[in-house]
């Protein structure tokens, strides 16, 4: 055997390759130099399964980054952001509570403009409209004027239209009575019709089928024979105390004139009695001139009723009768506006 073949080989120096870099490995030496048990490392990649955490910056945990818990920090941030929509919210509410006190409850408050409620009793024939003009501390001819503005209106044809006048009481609006409406127009009426008028009364204009206006006047009475007394000792003066509320300016052909005549207290007996023993039929005293008015009272029967009518040279003037069983007083301008109420009556007495 050779010399050369004896020669020993020195060993290679070369580093063994290791083997092939396996999860399990990675944990394993995780586990060795990081005394990190593997039910964190569990717990750990569930977390990062579901969003909740990461580990690391690479997402495993073999990169070598320590597992940290962000969960708290998150917990604070929420309850930062809850405080804060809380204080706003308690400043929004204080807000509007001081302004509700500042604007409806402090002495500092503007004070409401209260309307005075109106109370008006229920009309004494069917109407197709109401308008209440309220005169408190208005004269009467400021009352007048007030009153025409409202007849000029448009309406429409064969309508009626009531005009409730009303005053202001304790806070309230109330429709002025009868007695009173005659002592604020300053009618001359007698005082024993005036104190035979109930409280009920109304002021309305009636339209007929051509659009011609018609102003009348409806009063309750609480007692007929006074009430019927009373008018015709009014006839004397009835038309001069009238024609300011039914012209704006007295036609020519009633101009003023020199009185004449008067109605006798006898007259005036013998008609109440009449009236008094029959309603159906009453029996007027002679016709007699007006005092101060061209015309003169005449009799009429009108769908059974007896009307008093002052005729001029171009016709009626006004009229006046008791209706409803002599329970009210209705003075109007014409026969058709006469008729128009009758009509609604009994409807009215139809319904009930």
């Amino acid at each position: 055997m050779n010399e050369d073949s004896t020669k020993k080989i020195p060993p290679t120096t070369e580093t063994p390759q290791k083997a092939l870099r396996t999860y399990e490995g990675d944990v394993a030496d995780v586990l060795a130099h990081k005394n990190i048990s593997s039910a964190t490392i569990a717990i750990a990649e569930n977390r990062k399964r579901s969003g909740e955490d990461s580990i690391g910056s690479t997402g495993n945990v073999a990169a070598g980054e320590e597992y940290t818990d962000n969960s708290n920090s998150d917990q604070s941030h929420l309850l930062k952001k809850s405080l804060i929509v809380l204080a706003s919210l308690l400043l929004i509410g204080g807000g509007m509570v001081g302004a509700y006190y500042f604007y409806s409850i402090s002495p500092l408050a503007p004070q409401p403009i209260s309307q005075p409620q109106t109370t008006v009793t229920a009309s004494i024939i069917p109407t197709d409209t109401r308008v209440a003009i309220a005169i408190d501390n208005m004269a009467p001819f400021n009352v007048i004027n007030a009153v025409r503005a409202e007849i000029a209106k448009p309406q429409s044809n064969n309508t009626i239209k009531e005009i409730v006048l009303t005053q202001t009481q304790n806070g309230q609006r109330f429709g002025i009575s009868a007695p009173d409406m005659v002592s604020l127009m300053g009618i001359s009426a007698p005082d024993i019709l005036v104190r035979a008028l109930a409280n009920d009364w109304m002021l309305g204009v009636y339209s007929d089928s051509q659009g011609v206006k018609t102003v009348f006047v409806i009063t309750a009475t609480n007692y007929f024979q006074n009430a019927f007394a009373g008018m015709l000792q009014w006839e004397s003066v009835m038309a001069d105390d009238l024609k300011q509320y039914l012209y704006d300016n007295a036609p020519a052909d009633i101009a003023p004139t020199i009185a004449t005549s008067t109605l006798t207290t006898s007259t005036l007996a013998t008609s109440t009695l009449a009236a008094t023993t029959s309603t159906s039929t009453i029996s007027y005293p002679t016709s007699q001139p007006s005092n101060v008015l061209h015309g003169s009272f005449t009799d009429r029967i009108i769908q059974n009723n007896d009307v008093r009518e002052f005729v001029t040279a171009n016709g009626v003037l006004f009229l006046y009768s008791f209706i409803d069983n002599n329970t009210k007083l209705v003075v109007t301008g014409s026969e058709p506006a006469l008729s128009a109420i009758w009509d609604r009556l009994e409807k009215k007495a139809f319904v009930r």
